[in-house]
């Protein structure tokens, strides 16, 4: 596992449990007494749940109408200009996705063609080519963990999502540096506001926090040297077992335990 570990937290995280962190915790979780095993026993299943995210990366895509700023975060995210940014609308028509890292974090990242109204007699090739790029685009949408909703602050209002999904969609307000005059009432909103252009760093910032508050992730407690982290969906499930056995006492879970641990 170590060698497909997809950042350095995840790798961190394998080792201590290569070296017997987690079974050392689990052992000494169900040596206690039940109410304390098992708040023990779900502090590791909240741990996880909170790894999962650095071994398993999520999709993200950035979505959304044309000229909304998609590409230029794309390629802040990403840490090199990976795809054309230009102010004609329909330049991105296809996905482009690549592996990027929000916070500590691993993710891969989309990049998706801007959406508009394309009409009915709009048949000449270029035309069909970027319909074709904003089919993909929803069905990206559909298919991501989470999907970033981009519209530029120019429009002078807070953006709204079209999409169509059961993915968690978070909206955000780009191009923050073109606000129109009036339009600063917007500003105490919900809708987190950016500049990718003007101010990459921050608008990073918003991207991992947009990014932790939707798993309800907690930045600074990723990796922590020598404690115990259940790596897969299926330990946890485990743990969640050991948990359930109130009404045993320390000697049973214990066998339960080392019959499990191996």
């Amino acid at each position: 596992r170590l060698d497909g570990a997809p950042c350095e937290a995840a790798a961190r995280i394998l080792l201590d449990q290569a070296e017997g962190a987690l079974r050392r915790e689990v052992l000494a979780a169900c040596a206690l007494a039940p109410d304390a095993r098992r708040a023990a026993l779900e502090e590791l299943c909240e741990r996880g749940r909170r790894a999962l995210y650095c071994l398993a990366p999520r999709e993200v895509v950035l979505a959304g109408p044309v000229n909304a700023g998609k590409s230029t975060l794309f390629n802040v995210l990403v840490g090199e200009r990976r795809v054309v940014v230009s102010d004609e609308a329909g330049t991105t028509r296809d996905r482009v996705r690549e592996p990027a890292q929000l916070g500590p974090w691993p993710v891969f990242l989309s990049d998706t063609a801007g959406l508009r109204e394309l009409g009915e007699g709009e048949l000449d090739p270029q035309s069909q080519v970027e319909r074709f790029g904003q089919e993909r685009s929803r069905t990206a949408q559909q298919r991501a963990d989470l999907v970033l909703w981009l519209e530029s602050n120019a429009e002078g209002a807070p953006p709204v999502s079209t999409a169509v999904s059961e993915t968690p969609i978070v909206n955000i307000r780009s191009q923050a540096d073109r606000a129109l005059e009036g339009s600063a009432a917007h500003a105490t909103t919900e809708v987190p506001s950016l500049s990718a252009l003007r101010d990459p760093s921050g608008a990073q910032a918003v991207v991992v926090k947009a990014f932790a508050r939707t798993f309800d992730l907690e930045p600074g407690d990723v990796w922590v040297a020598g404690r115990g982290v259940p790596f897969e969906a299926a330990q946890i499930e485990r743990l969640r077992e050991l948990s359930r056995l109130l009404g045993t006492g320390p000697a049973e879970v214990l066998d339960a335990a080392r019959a499990w641990l191996g």
